[in-house]
């Protein structure tokens, strides 16, 4: 024979339980991060940390913001460098320099400085003037193919930027 337990008199008085109804009760942790796989959410406070270093506003100089990534990703390599998805961290390595080329797209300015910026680093005067008069915004033209010749992976290599996988 089972026991009722619907009868029992127990009730739970922690400060942390979040009992009662939907609508009742408010949502405990970050919104974002609720209900989200372990890895999912640290691949989202990651992005969230990068974003913060990176921001367009921040009023620091390039090499300045590299230096403060750089020292974020070596710490966070060591913690989740050796994983058994390596692709995951080869997506991770491409978003951040998309958003470091977005970035310093941004610091260009106007049409004049990005298209001199970019026949400076090899792109030709056409593509240069196409990609500078564009109307699409830094965030989609930071994988135009002109701004990734002007700025390749060997550009971040020399500024110090760590790789977070090994092969990408």
């Amino acid at each position: 024979m089972t026991p009722d337990l619907s009868l029992s008199p127990c009730v739970i008085s922690s400060p942390f339980s979040n009992a009662g109804t939907p609508t009742q009760v408010e949502p405990v942790g970050s919104p974002v991060l609720a209900n989200t796989p372990a890895p999912v959410a640290k691949k989202v406070r990651f992005k969230q940390r990068v974003r913060e270093l990176t921001w367009r506003t921040r009023g620091v100089s390039r090499e300045e913001m590299v230096r403060e990534l750089a020292s974020y990703l070596r710490a966070w390599r060591s913690d989740f460098g050796f994983c058994q998805t390596p692709w995951v961290l080869v997506h991770l390595d491409s978003w951040i320099r998309r958003r470091l080329r977005s970035v310093l797209y941004t610091q260009w300015k106007h049409v004049r400085r990005p298209r001199a910026e970019l026949q400076r680093r090899g792109v030709g005067r056409e593509w240069a003037k196409k990609t500078a008069c564009s109307n699409l915004g830094p965030w989609r033209l930071s994988q135009d193919p002109s701004i990734c010749q002007a700025l390749p992976k060997a550009f971040f290599d020399a500024l110090g930027l760590p790789r977070l996988a090994a092969g990408s």
